[in-house]
């Protein structure tokens, strides 16, 4: 949803609920290494962003917040990122982003065969013409 309360204003909330099921003949419970297709993935992820818009400037942070993975027994994650944009010329944007400010590393999308790898703090820079 979104919504913008005033000129130099918008807010956006998301909401994701998923209840995935795989079939086996195998209960996934008894597995060591359950596979890729038992789809463990986090029933609820809630996200919100709140941005400040200028003439030529964008502002903005994102929240974000994911339950934890029931079979690889991850666990839930916060993520808050930050964006700035400048807006120079008409269809032309340079922004720089930061995701994951307030967690060097956490884990999140488990890899197949049972690893997870942990996700840290990344930064982007971007460049954008649109004509």
């Amino acid at each position: 949803a979104r919504w913008q309360p005033g000129r130099h204003l918008r807010a956006s909330l998301g909401y994701a609920w998923s209840r995935a099921r795989a079939w086996s003949r195998v209960p996934v419970a008894q597995l060591s290494d359950p596979p890729e297709w038992t789809a463990d993935m986090p029933r609820n992820v809630v996200s919100g962003a709140l941005t400040w818009l200028a003439t030529d400037f964008e502002a903005g942070v994102q929240a974000y917040h994911a339950d934890r993975y029931r079979v690889r027994g991850i666990p839930s994650r916060d993520r808050i990122d930050l964006r700035l944009a400048w807006l120079p010329a008409d269809g032309l944007e340079l922004s720089g982003r930061v995701e994951n400010l307030l967690d060097q590393r956490h884990v999140e999308y488990p890899q197949p065969g049972g690893a997870t790898q942990p996700i840290g703090r990344s930064w982007y820079l971007q460049a954008r013409w649109t004509h």
